[in-house]
């Protein structure tokens, strides 16, 4: 059974939006209103990890998506991510305020912070880290057990353990214990804007539009589906000036183990009037690892 992810609610420091991105499927839209569905990643990324999917010379370009949609072929491509999933027994002497759990993997930083006012101790905390063993400071620590737990980027329609051991890598941001499956979702609001239900609808259209959303992805996986068109990307050099100009506006400075947003827009769009589109805003948590490197210009 999949555990509820842990301290998605964001820590981010700075938010920058990235682009828009459109497809249109067959199916059942009005633009004067939308339906809005905001979603994170469960696990954070590295800023290297989201510029390999995402950015290509400095240009925002989709990387390729993997030639097999099958396990190793997923985790040997830049949409696979996986993360060190570390349960541990801690002894912290709280007084000393916040311990900040970090790894020493070049895949980034820290997933959770423990505060405290008052001396104690805490025993049998679980964490989701990324590569690398964990480093607590100013506290005693004894790492009870390691599993690997891989996630697919590329994928925003689909389903866990699809192919065998690939999870699901985007949650709601108001009930992050929610995985995000359009399928679902967008099915579910056509059936409201038609006032009919999708019983109803001929089993050509049905079945066409449920496997379109269930195979929605960056780089399209079956070459029958449609690619997400870039309606308007930045320059990864206008992100990283952008960033700069927060951290003056803010008056803040950024280092490593530091954690941003960067926003991404999807706009599913149908034929027909009658269907409101349906724009998916994901929210890319994205940790500094190495900032002189992360945040290049090129």
């Amino acid at each position: 059974m999949e555990m509820p992810p842990q301290n998605v609610p964001s820590s981010s420091k700075i938010s920058i939006d990235i682009t828009q991105l459109h497809g249109t499927l067959d199916q059942p839209l009005i633009e004067e209103t939308n339906h809005l569905m905001q979603i994170t990643n469960k696990v954070p990324i590295s800023i290297s990890q989201f510029k390999n999917m995402f950015y290509n010379n400095g240009d925002f370009l989709v990387s390729n998506s993997y030639s097999r949609a099958t396990t190793n072929f997923i985790k040997n491509s830049v949409w696979g991510v996986k993360i060190n999933k570390i349960t541990f027994d801690i002894a912290i002497d709280a007084s000393q305020g916040s311990i900040i759990t970090q790894t020493n993997g070049s895949s980034g930083f820290l997933i959770e912070t423990i505060k405290s006012s008052t001396i104690g101790y805490v025993s049998m905390v679980s964490g989701d880290f990324l590569n690398g063993a964990a480093i607590i400071n100013g506290a005693n620590v004894t790492i009870s057990s390691t599993t690997e737990q891989w996630f697919n980027f590329n994928r925003l329609g689909g389903r866990n353990d699809n192919p065998l051991g690939i999870m699901m890598p985007y949650v709601y941001e108001k009930d992050v214990t929610r995985t995000f499956y359009p399928q679902i979702e967008i099915i579910n609001n056509i059936e409201r804007d038609s006032c009919s239900n999708k019983e109803k609808w001929t089993l050509c259209s049905r079945t066409k539009l449920w496997d379109s959303l269930y195979n929605l992805a960056f780089a399209s996986e079956v070459f029958t589906y449609n690619e997400l068109e870039i309606c308007e990307g930045r320059l990864w050099k206008e992100v990283v000036n952008a960033i700069r100009d927060e951290e003056i506006e803010k008056n803040i400075e950024l280092k490593n183990g530091d954690e941003i947003d960067l926003i991404l827009e999807i706009k599913i769009k149908f034929p027909e009037e009658c269907v409101k589109a349906n724009i998916i805003k994901i929210r890319f948590r994205v940790l500094i690892t190495n900032i002189g490197h992360d945040l290049n210009e090129e």
